[in-house]
């Protein structure tokens, strides 16, 4: 990979691993979150941190595997949230279906697709 291309996959990365924190902060003091959608951003907070951290690292092979757990925990957490009525939908579904793209559009721009 180029440069850029290096340096957009780390933006994109830095990007997700922010809404992802995003939501679980948000998790935290939004009411009507069930316990099993907490644990689920905690897991898609750390599985971002560590895709980010294996780009840098160059692990470009265990990248690939954590962004294919990242698309699930996402689609996950999306499907959790979606569950619940009032302000968890409310308040934490818009930023889990944007991380969820970015997610996509991200392993679509390295050629990772889940089947």
């Amino acid at each position: 990979m180029d440069a850029h291309t290096e340096i957009e996959i780390y933006r994109r990365l830095s990007k997700i691993e922010n809404e992802c924190m995003q939501a679980l902060q948000a998790s935290a003091v939004v009411r009507g979150v069930a316990e099993e959608l907490r644990a689920c951003l905690h897991q898609l907070s750390e599985q971002s941190q560590q895709a980010r951290a294996l780009h840098l690292r160059g692990r470009e092979d265990g990248m690939a595997a954590a962004l294919g757990a990242l698309e699930a925990l996402a689609e996950q957490a999306c499907e959790l949230s979606d569950c619940r009525d009032g302000d968890a939908r409310r308040v934490l579904r818009p930023g889990l279906e944007e991380a969820r793209q970015d997610i996509r559009d991200l392993c679509h721009q390295m050629g990772l697709h889940r089947s």
